[in-house]
């Protein structure tokens, strides 16, 4: 189990196996008026087979098999990266069919989605021993693109739960696998091997 606080992050106790349990807070900082740019959209995603976000001790979201999304917003960041993002992230094939290869999109599997605002995707470890969280965008502009982000995978039909915006949260879950997925909007954006930009 992991505390993670605005101006940082000390690890409590382990976790066994992949079942996992994280208290946050999600509540990007402010920052700076130079503060650095570059970054872009991300998404963790986690192939759970369950996952739960509780507040108070009261489950505020759960699902079953699907995906646990932490997504972390840059201030750059806008609806249409948002698209880009959201495509990527349903159209993955990255469940198990009947020969045991990962084939299966989230729709093929009946699949749902836990969306949980995280600014610690942009820690920065480079100085000292607490990470900066200068490079998330500001809150404003986090919780409208997740609110958006909400809105856009409601749309494709899947089952969607969610956290709540700037709340202590636990949350926990079964990484099934484990497989966990890093997506960032700028390296979807950039060329692949091979190819050049006309």
């Amino acid at each position: 189990m992991y505390s993670i606080h605005r101006n940082g992050f000390h690890e409590k106790t382990s976790c066994e196996k992949t079942a996992v349990s994280i208290d946050c807070c999600f509540c990007p900082p402010e920052r700076p008026t130079n503060h650095w740019k570059g970054r872009k959209m991300r998404f963790l995603i986690q192939r759970v087979s369950e996952a739960n976000v509780t507040i108070d001790g009261e489950t505020v979201g759960a699902i079953g098999q699907g995906f646990c999304v932490l997504i972390g917003v840059s201030e750059e960041d806008t609806k249409e990266t948002a698209d880009l993002m959201v495509r990527k992230m349903l159209g993955l094939r990255i469940f198990q069919d009947e020969n045991e290869k990962t084939n299966l999109s989230l729709a093929d599997v009946g699949g749902s989605l836990l969306l949980i605002s995280q600014f610690t995707l942009y820690a920065d470890c480079r100085k000292g021993n607490r990470p900066s969280f200068v490079k998330a965008g500001s809150p404003d502009k986090a919780n409208e693109l997740y609110e958006y982000i909400i809105e856009k995978c409601r749309e494709s039909g899947r089952p969607v739960e969610r956290g709540v915006f700037g709340a202590y949260m636990k949350i926990s879950l079964v990484n099934d696998g484990p497989f966990t997925v890093m997506l960032d909007s700028e390296d979807l954006k950039r060329p692949k091997a091979g190819t050049s930009m006309k």
